[in-house]
């Protein structure tokens, strides 16, 4: 048992294990509770369904905490987090912190924030990520929506004293950008621990390219302009599709492009995997392609490079630099082209020439996992807010 010193912090979250389908965000607050649990007493608040279903969880029971890994979990049933039930939940629940892993969810942020403001609590204990929700590119989607709503949350005051985690520089600009100076934490997201590589199926052939993209069927993963770039490729090409069909006007938009292209390039929709089998599945494939609009973080990302992937991505993401490093390309999206190119490159080359960027791929990836610094970020973040949080 942890000791009393231990400090404590319950998250609120709509998506967790064993869900898969909210994508990146899961992995983050996985990783978090596997890299900090021993340091940290976590207790996680969930909805006992995965995202954009309603089935439960087989084998799970509700309202109750049960262990998973490091962490101590309790699901909770659409009917749990209704007003009433949720603020004596929150209530009977005492934490030291509470960090939130978005600002938009409405249940399970929108909910807790304004059942603390109207208890006449402060959010000087609250820590929030918002997940990349305030960039630019994020905002631009349902603006309609989300400008009245974050109008009510600067008008009410219902953050304020809050502190933000940015996962990197340009997010803790958009933070400041929408709710003005405020104590921001910055660092990124924590990357699995590494785990043996899987055996690939085949080697690479001059002339064809196995590509995956990874991410929800959603306009701001770009799928429709990824799949544009492959009509011109000369070879043998297949991209596999591995995400959420979250948006089905969009999905029939990319369908229609892929009805366009030549015979011998093919586009597969896998669906959503679980984080160990999409793990097994990735080194199958010869690059990651994701030319995405905006990225806060980039799972996808840095699990393509561990696998020995090379990736192909847009320059909206913390990924940069990668050509010199030469483990990838990140691109701009104002250059479609560049991109095809690119590819075409990555088309003609043997395993001989592509064996090269594997290797660096894993290398630059452990790399990226073993930042201490990082780790110390995130303590002093819990720790400072755990502070502000304690009366007098």
């Amino acid at each position: 048992m942890e000791e009393a010193q231990t400090p404590t912090v319950l998250i609120p979250t709509t998506a967790y294990l064993p869900g898969t389908k909210a994508g990146g965000p899961i992995r983050s607050l996985a990783n978090l509770v596997e890299r900090l649990g021993d340091e940290f007493r976590f207790l996680i608040a969930t909805l006992d369904h995965d995202w954009c279903e309603r089935a439960p969880y087989p084998g799970i029971q509700t309202g109750v905490w049960t262990r998973l890994g490091k962490a101590a979990v309790c699901y909770l049933s659409e009917r749990d987090v209704q007003w009433g039930r949720l603020h004596r939940f929150l209530k009977s629940t005492p934490a030291d912190v509470l960090y939130f892993n978005g600002v938009f969810d409405p249940v399970m942020s929108f909910r807790p924030y304004v059942l603390r403001f109207l208890a006449g609590q402060d959010a000087s204990s609250l820590v929030i990520a918002p997940r990349g929700e305030l960039l630019p590119a994020a905002l631009a989607t349902k603006r309609w929506k989300k400008k009245p709503y974050l109008f009510l949350l600067r008008s009410l005051g219902v953050l304020r004293r809050c502190t933000w985690h940015a996962t990197n520089e340009r997010e803790k600009e958009a933070i400041l950008n929408v709710f003005g100076p405020q104590e921001c934490f910055v660092a990124n997201n924590l990357p699995a621990a590494a785990r043996p590589a899987a055996a690939r199926a085949k080697p690479k052939q001059a002339g064809a390219l196995r590509l995956a993209f990874v991410g929800r069927v959603h306009p701001i993963k770009n799928l429709d302009f990824a799949i544009a770039r492959l009509k011109p490729l000369a070879g043998n090409i297949v991209l596999s599709i591995y995400g959420l069909l979250e948006d089905s006007q969009y999905w029939a938009r990319c369908e229609a492009l892929i009805a366009t292209l030549p015979p011998l390039v093919r586009v597969n929709c896998r669906g959503v995997l679980p984080y160990e089998a999409l793990a097994d599945e990735l080194p199958q494939h010869d690059a990651l392609f994701l030319p995405t609009q905006t990225e806060n973080y980039g799972h996808a990302i840095i699990e393509s490079l561990a696998a020995g992937l090379p990736v192909v991505i847009s320059n909206r993401t913390p990924w940069r630099q990668l050509e010199s490093a030469r483990v990838g390309w990140d691109i701009p999206l104002e250059d479609p082209n560049r991109f095809t190119s690119v590819l075409q490159h990555l088309a003609d080359l043997d395993e001989q020439g592509l064996q090269p960027f594997r290797e660096r791929a894993v290398q630059y990836a452990n790399s990226a996992r073993l930042d201490p610094a990082v780790l110390g970020v995130y303590r002093q973040m819990f720790r400072r807010a755990a502070a502000k949080g304690k009366p007098g």
